[in-house]
């Protein structure tokens, strides 16, 4: 097991950057902005999806460094961790917009709770694809299985490999994420593929189903390899005399 893209120390901490600050102002006022132009044109799922792209936005900028640096299941899983934050976020952003329209005269409409909802299971669904392509591509990834909060600065000041400086290694946590998430998306679409089924008296519309369980345990049986994979290389680095891999 090669360990030549490991990093030997962590990165050197950042300064407070007025510059900076003020970029991430006028991001907030521009996306506010957005966001209100979505809800008058589209809507609060609209609006709220905007919104959301901004606690999901570095983590997809993250993946596609990732990716041109050769790291495919790195890239994956930021990417994986991006639809996750956005799922969420998006959702409860839709439900908040949604029961505050009264206030400013707009009729209340308990369907638009609906599309929540879609927001929540499209980002989830998107987040366990991306996890399962993460985890089949991490024999192919000879680097280091770590993701924490300092790969963003490695982003910003385009350093490579990975730091590795945070105390706490997130592709664990993506995985048990995309086990759940595989299973919530399994189950529920199964559930309706079967009712479908049922309604319409045909039978053999239930090899669709049978054929998303078999998927669903593919996806569990690799998410577990991947999982058993990343805790086996981090017991490697410290047998070699590295840190621990609880602290990065």
């Amino acid at each position: 097991m090669s360990t030549d893209n490991w990093p030997s120390g962590p990165a050197p901490p950042h300064e407070w950057s007025p510059l900076r600050w003020a970029l991430k102002a006028w991001l907030w006022i521009v996306l506010l902005a957005a966001a209100l132009i979505a809800e008058l044109v589209a809507g609060p799922l609209l609006a709220a999806l905007v919104l959301a792209l901004k606690f999901g936005g570095s983590d997809l900028a993250l993946g596609i460094w990732l990716r041109h640096r050769e790291a495919p299941a790195l890239g994956y899983f930021a990417w994986a961790q991006a639809f996750l934050k956005i799922a969420v976020a998006g959702f409860v952003l839709a439900i908040i917009i949604t029961a505050l329209e009264p206030l400013f005269g707009v009729p209340f409409d308990p369907m638009r709770f609906v599309g929540a909802l879609m927001l929540l299971f499209t980002g989830t669904f998107l987040g366990a694809v991306t996890t399962f392509a993460g985890a089949v591509s991490v024999p192919s990834d000879p680097h280091r299985l770590w993701l924490d909060k300092s790969a963003y600065g490695d982003l910003l000041a385009n350093r490579w490999p990975l730091s590795c400086s945070g105390k706490r290694n997130r592709v664990p946590l993506l995985l048990i994420l995309g086990i759940v998430a595989t299973t919530g998306v399994a189950l529920m679409m199964s559930a309706g593929l079967v009712v479908a089924a049922w309604q319409e008296r045909k039978p053999g519309l239930l090899i669709y189903p049978a054929v998303l369980v078999v998927l669903w345990v593919w996806g569990l049986w690799k998410d577990a390899a991947a999982l058993r994979e990343v805790y086996a290389r981090e017991r490697a680095r410290m047998e070699t005399g590295a840190k621990p891999f609880s602290r990065g």
